[in-house]
């Protein structure tokens, strides 16, 4: 019923507003697509710095996503499972009673 509007939203806060933080990171997900916005006062922040940090979260995030992938890093999690209410602990027992029932001799 709702979406993200196409057209630019303009300022996210008047400028005669001081900043709370050096750096602010909006995030959201977008066409299935993570979108980063990164705001932060070019007269406290060289525009190189936070261009090693943006580089840094990035190659961060990609390893996470490459770590989750293989099929080496572990189990399920219950956000696996977004319409299931079940506990980490909860999880665990049901994967154990599956990896039983599957190792059984039929």
């Amino acid at each position: 019923m709702f979406g993200a509007a196409g057209e630019a939203h303009g300022a996210l806060r008047a400028p005669e507003n001081r900043r709370a933080h050096l750096i602010d990171v909006v995030a959201a997900v977008i066409g299935g697509r993570l979108r980063l916005t990164w705001m932060f006062d070019a007269q406290q922040l060289r525009r190189e710095t936070i261009e090693r940090v943006v580089n840094a979260c990035a190659d961060a995030l990609l390893a996470i996503v490459a770590h989750c992938r293989d099929p080496r890093a572990g189990g399920y999690t219950p956000s696996d499972f977004p319409e299931m209410d079940v506990s980490a602990e909860d999880l665990d027992e049901i994967m154990r009673e599956l990896d039983a029932r599957f190792e059984e001799p039929r």
